[in-house]
């Protein structure tokens, strides 16, 4: 076969073979019996296009044979058989391009040294082989598999069959590579929250086997002007759980991250005593903050249990909830019905489990009612009079499930929302209509229990500086005026101790533009009309004070931001307007408000520390934790 020139990529041929047409412009060239005007023609009047000169003792493609010549981006390669008259080792079938900067490109195989050293990058040692042992120790930590994975015969297959080169570590070996990933990433991460300000959470969990575990989270502002929330650790606790033996647990964590104890504003636990003592103990009470959703949580159980009538009913609800997820029958009827919902258990653990069993068992009345109506063994349907009831209690208990999801983010500050949501249910609570006397007597024991634990929500020092320095918030949602008057005398007694301190920015410039959270809001969804009314409220008593430091004075005199609006956003473009003031929020203000970080840190040891993985370390599952927080950004 005659050996033809890659100018021929830019021709066709005419029948005669005497001439050939430019594909670019149409102009029929003289060929001559060679390529010289061809390339000329190219050269002079399309330059972009780079013709490759053949090199010596090599045969170039045929332009009646496109399928071997390709025009592909300049950093793809691709496999193939080598081709039969195409120079070099048979034995690679590995393709790629002479010339990366060029339009046409022609494919060459590469030298056996290359090769060889590509085969030896997938062995022990070599980047490829650090590379894909690192993504299944992401794999591991992020979606909570065991070791054991790299053992089972399915994925050996995958990884044969995909990457036939790379030898599976065994799964002690990724076990001490977790380790050490471990090390590495938090010896770098010690020093973020050392000169920060942070909000920490708490809590104490028992596993399948009755060892009960610790966890510390943590929550800050970092570089980038947005919140972060991390896993400091899990250990298991050895000991009983007196509070001065928590107390040790958690200064002992704070020390190995250096956390320093002047620089924590609050730590979030729920209400139970010991915990609750080994705050106290460690950080005083005016730093420690009750779960705001673990107290929502007990006004619904406790107001539930005030109504013995009311307990029977869901008693009841549940008894057939249970039916439908023992019964294989029943249940395949149902799943028939309604391929895409199914009933919900409630669990006294589980927050707002009672309310969602409630709604789906309504929703799903009719086709429940049907399928217990042709099984003799089903427990007894409840009546249209009790489906009335559980109505109502439904309506009752909406205001607290909504409350609880709105309270429960983990990307978004929350210690601000504590006292405007307690404002806004209290409301939704009180317009509720009821008609049976039974949902009566729970909507009395709802309030009474909320009132009981939320009615001086407002002397909690913390939240109310972090509800008045809110810019969506200020004192739109404070009822107490002696309150709000005393942290804003708090607040401006600490801006003029700074008038003769040096400005030390605690919260940096950004360029940040999104300042939208993005959630629900459907609590707050009053929230931007008020705006207007405060605001001209503000207006009519005047409230530039004289005694008040200009930044806090003019603050508070300014409009409310709009609900949707992320507040460390705000304050980032509002420091060189209030440079003091920026710095006083960030040293009063607690990021979160609920201790609801901790409790899904268990929820995902659960999933580590299951019945198949019970002998894990709890060292080791302290470590997959922390490392199955991080964002991916920091493996």
């Amino acid at each position: 076969m005659p050996k033809k020139s890659a100018v021929w990529l830019h021709f066709d041929k005419s029948a005669d073979g005497k001439s050939a047409k430019c594909k670019h412009c149409g102009k029929l060239i003289k060929s001559s019996g060679n390529t010289s005007n061809l390339r000329g023609h190219v050269e002079s009047m399309h330059k972009k296009y780079v013709i490759e000169t053949s090199k010596p003792g090599s045969e170039e493609p045929q332009p009646s044979e496109p399928s071997k010549k390709q025009k592909l981006d300049n950093n793809f390669s691709v496999s193939s058989q080598a081709d039969a008259g195409h120079a070099g080792p048979s034995t690679s079938t590995q393709m790629e391009f002479v010339n990366p900067s060029s339009a046409i490109q022609i494919m060459r195989q590469p030298s056996i040294v290359n090769t060889i050293r590509r085969i030896e990058s997938y062995k022990d040692g070599g980047r490829q082989n650090e590379k894909i042992t690192q993504s299944i120790l992401y794999m591991i930590c992020k979606d909570m598999v065991p070791f054991r994975v790299v053992e089972r015969v399915g994925f050996k297959k995958l990884m044969k069959d995909a990457l036939p080169h790379y030898v599976l570590p065994s799964r002690f070996t990724l076990k001490r590579q977790v380790k050490s990933k471990y090390d590495v990433v938090s010896s770098s991460m010690r020093t973020w929250p050392s000169n920060k300000k942070v909000t920490l959470t708490t809590d104490v969990w028992t596993d399948l086997h009755m060892r009960s575990f610790s966890s510390l989270t943590v929550h800050f502002v970092d570089e980038e002007n947005k919140l972060f929330s991390g896993t400091v650790g899990m250990i298991p606790l050895e000991d009983r759980h007196t509070s001065e033996y928590l107390c040790e647990q958690l200064r002992s964590l704070c020390s190995e991250w250096e956390i320093q104890e002047q620089n924590i504003v609050a730590i979030v636990t729920d209400n139970g005593p010991n915990i609750v003592k080994a705050i106290n103990l460690f950080v005083g009470s005016k730093r420690h903050l009750p779960c705001y959703a673990h107290t929502l949580n007990l006004v619904c159980q406790n107001s539930l249990q005030n109504c013995p009538e009311l307990v029977e009913l869901l008693d009841k609800v549940k008894k057939i909830v249970s039916w439908f997820k023992q019964s294989v029958v029943a249940s395949d009827e149902l799943r028939s019905a309604s391929p895409n919902k199914k009933v919900i258990q409630s669990v006294p653990t589980r927050w707002n489990s009672t309310f969602n069993m409630i709604e789906r068992f309504l929703e799903l009345r009719p086709i429940i009612n049907e399928i217990i109506n042709r099984h003799s063994s089903a427990p007894i349907m409840v009546t249209a009079a009790e489906v009335e009831i559980l109505s109502e209690m439904c309506n009752i208990l909406e205001p607290l499930y909504t409350a609880t999801n709105e309270i429960s983010g983990e990307t978004y500050l929350t210690s601000s929302l504590c006292i405007p949501i307690t404002s806004i249910t209290r409301k939704r609570l009180e317009a509720v209509t009821v008609d049976k006397k039974l949902t009566q007597k729970l909507k009395g024991e709802v309030l009474k229990e909320f009132d009981r634990r939320f009615g001086s929500i407002e002397q909690f020092t913390l939240l109310g500086l972090a509800t008045l320095l809110d810019p969506r918030f200020k004192k739109m949602y404070f009822k107490n005026a002696l309150a709000c008057s005393k942290y804003i005398n708090m607040v401006n007694a600490r801006l003029r101790s700074l008038e003769n301190e040096s400005d030390e920015p605690t919260i940096s410039d950004t360029n940040e533009t999104d300042s939208t959270v993005e959630r629900s809001r459907s609590i707050f969804s009053d929230h931007n009309k008020q705006i207007q009314a405060k605001w001209k409220e503000t207006n009519k008593e005047g409230t530039l004070q004289r005694d008040l430091h200009p930044e806090l004075s003019l603050y508070l005199s300014a409009p409310a931001a709009k609900i949707e609006e992320n507040p460390i956003t705000i304050w980032v473009d509002m420091k060189g307007t209030y440079p003091k003031l920026s710095g006083v929020v960030a040293e009063f203000v607690p990021l979160v408000g609920t201790s609801v970080p901790s409790e899904r840190l268990f929820s995902k040891a659960g999933q580590i520390i299951t019945k198949t993985r019970n002998r894990l370390e709890g060292k080791l599952a302290s470590n997959l934790l922390f490392l199955n927080s991080l964002p991916e950004k920091m493996w």
